[in-house]
């Protein structure tokens, strides 16, 4: 678990990052632009200091399809 905010907000980023390259077909790169613009990192537990989790959440609504 990581040591520092910090580390747990850069841990969540490349989670997320992660999980639109497998969800929605982006690469690397391209996962970084929602995540920067969109994405909301919110502390989810501090309770076992200085063990902490952050949580990185971006809206569904963000990603459209065209017909």
């Amino acid at each position: 678990m990581p040591a520092t905010l910090d580390e747990a907000a850069t841990k969540a980023t490349r989670y997320m990052v992660e999980y639109l390259v497998a969800a929605k077909g982006l690469s690397r790169e391209d996962a970084y632009l929602p995540c920067s613009l969109a994405g909301d990192l919110q502390i989810a537990e501090m309770v076992d200091l200085p063990h902490t989790l952050v949580a990185m959440h971006i809206p569904q609504s963000i990603f459209t399809t065209t017909r």
